[in-house]
This record gives C-alpha cells, structure tokens and sequence, in this order.
C-alpha cells in the first residue's frame, strides 16, 4: 500500500473560462455517484477524497466562473444543498479517516524499511577467492599470498623466488652464460630439453601445472614484463584489469602473453 496523501489527491481545479459551467456542474455530479460507490463498499478513505473534491469544485471552482452569475437560481440552490450535506458528512469521517491513513503510513514505511534493508545485504556480495588473494592491506595481501600458492617443494632442493624450469620463457637471443651454478638453468642444451621433455611426458604434480590463482585451469599465460608464468589467462587479464599486479612479484602487468607448448 502506498503512502496516502489527501491534501495532493484534493489538489484545487482552477477555472477555465473556456470550459462552459455545465461542463464543471457535470463532473460535480459524477464525483458523487462515484462517492457513492465506495460508500456502498465502506471505503472510507477514498470516499473521504471524492467529497473533498466535490466540496473544492463547487465552493472554489465553479463559484468563481464567469458563468456562475447568469446560471439558473434553483441549479445554484440545488448544488448549495448538496455541499452542505456533503461538508457534514466529512466531520463524521475525518475521525476515522485519520486513523486509517496514519496505518496505511506505518505500514508502507515499514515494507520500505524492509525493502532497503534487503537491497543493502544483496549488494554486500561475499568476496570472490580472487579477491580475497588481494586484500587492501599489502602487508596482509604478501603474507596471505605466501600462505596460498602452492610450490613444489622437495628435500634436496631449495625452492627459488623465481618461477620454476618447466614454467620459463627462453629467450633464443639472450645471451648464455658459463662457467656459474646459473649456467645448467638457464642453458637451453639438448640435455635440458630431454628432461623438460620426459618431465612434461610423464606428468608435473598440479600445484605446478595449474593455474596458483583458480587452481583449476592450467597456466597458460605469462606477466610482462617481470616474465612469470603464474595463472590461467582468464585470471591473468582478470588482475590485470583490477591493477592488482604479478601474484607472485607484485609488478605491475602490462601485457598478458599467452604462451603454447610444442
């Protein structure tokens, strides 16, 4: 039920010498059959309007036309009666009808209470699990990364802070360097290419072939211009999107380059 308000639904007809007076004398008489309707049905409130209408239309509408003057003596006493009889009958309401106004008011106002307090809690959604891997907080959003992307961890090996063999992008212009512990891991020899072979044959365990974002698609894509291959490229472009940078170096993503096996 909306809000009820009689004084913008009894709002005052101004005169419009145009209009011939009978035109004005017959919407009097229709307000109160129609009046007389809803008294028949007990509804108090529209009732309450239409005899507050009939009441302005006659008192302030139709007595200032400039027709009014020349009208018939026994139409102007006949309309005069009619209004009297009409402004008693609107004492006797006023009671009632305030009471059911201010009702019908409390209860639209409280649904509308309610409808706001439902549109508030559907728009506080519950964070994505990407989200969720980027919280405001950096010093929070660097522990809760380490926390959450799996490594492949063995006892002999240290696990490095860059990516790992298998997910590297060699560059074939790059130049190669000897002679150091960086020399086996970064020399693309045919030795690596058959372990990176049997290795891919065989099968990596998930934490290293799936995406450390969704952890179900495979990673397929990589940062630039940091290089790692992290996540899948519908995660990939998604934290790129949001400026959120690499998960794992936190640099800023300027492309996302997808990247294929042979």
């Amino acid at each position: 039920m909306n809000p009820i308000n009689i004084r913008e639904a009894t709002k005052k007809m101004e005169v419009d010498h145009r209009i011939p007076l009978q035109y004005y004398y017959k919407i009097a008489d229709n307000l109160l059959k129609e009046a007389k309707t809803h008294r028949q049905e007990n509804n108090t409130i529209d009732l309450y309007i239409l005899l507050l209408r009939y009441a302005g239309l006659v008192s302030e509408t139709i007595h200032f036309h400039r027709d009014y003057s020349t009208t018939n003596h026994t139409e102007k006493i006949s309309y005069k009666k009619k209004l009297l009889d009409v402004l008693r009958e609107l004492e006797c309401l006023r009671p009632e009808v305030e009471r059911e106004i201010n009702k019908a008011n409390r209860v639209h106002a409280l649904k509308e209470q309610i409808r706001l307090n439902a549109a508030s809690s559907s728009r506080q959604t519950p964070r994505s699990r990407m989200a969720s891997l980027w919280p405001d907080n950096k010093q929070t959003r660097h522990s809760r990364l380490t926390l959450n992307i799996p490594r492949p961890v063995t006892p002999e090996v240290v696990v490095p802070s860059t990516p790992p063999i298998e997910n590297l992008v060699i560059d074939d212009d790059a130049p190669l360097h000897s002679g150091s512990a960086e020399s086996s891991f970064m020399d693309p020899s045919s030795s690596t290419t058959e372990n990176l072979s049997k290795r891919h044959d065989e099968g990596s365990s998930n934490a290293a072939s799936s995406c450390i974002i969704c952890y179900e698609a495979p990673i397929e894509g990589a940062c630039v211009p940091c290089g790692h291959m992290a996540g899948c490229m519908s995660s990939l472009n998604e934290i790129k999107a949001k400026s959120w940078g690499c998960p794992v170096c936190r640099t800023k993503i300027e492309l996302v380059l997808r990247l294929y096996a042979v």
